[in-house]
């Protein structure tokens, strides 16, 4: 059996996102920015799953993924 693999940085999956690093201080545990963060790479590895992708580890903001190759 033969894979195929692909690294993705964590600020890829985050597309059409003000990337923005200005202080944001919030008194509830999660902001709506994490909020839709969180959505827009749930959307983005689905996505990919549906290409064959699969999930293998996180590491350092980075998301490695494998898929095997007919």
């Amino acid at each position: 059996m033969n894979f195929e693999y692909k690294i993705i940085n964590y600020s890829d999956l985050l597309s059409d996102k003000n990337t923005s690093h200005d202080l944001n201080i919030e008194e509830s545990f999660e902001s709506e920015k994490d909020k839709d963060d969180i959505q827009s790479t749930e959307k983005k590895l689905n996505e990919l799953g549906k290409e064959g992708w699969e999930l293998v580890t996180i590491m350092n903001n980075k998301f490695f993924l494998k898929r095997v190759l007919n």
